[in-house]
């Protein structure tokens, strides 16, 4: 996703799809200084903010 799409997300859950493919569910936050960061359930490592990580994303669906 780029920058202006990640920033234009609601704090929620939602569906990720991947470039790489496949899915996840995933939480989506912001930190206090604005940056979003997120949390893929099926992740082995925490919350990320890293652009690399976002870039990976190729859409993402909120679940209502």
């Amino acid at each position: 996703m780029k920058k202006k799409e990640v920033l234009e997300l609601e704090h929620g859950l939602y569906i990720f799809h991947w470039k790489s493919g496949g899915t996840s569910t995933a939480a989506v936050g912001s930190t206090r200084d604005g940056a979003r960061w997120m949390a893929p359930t099926n992740r082995v490592s925490g919350s990320s903010s890293s652009r690399g990580e976002w870039k990976g994303v190729k859409s993402a669906v909120k679940i209502i």
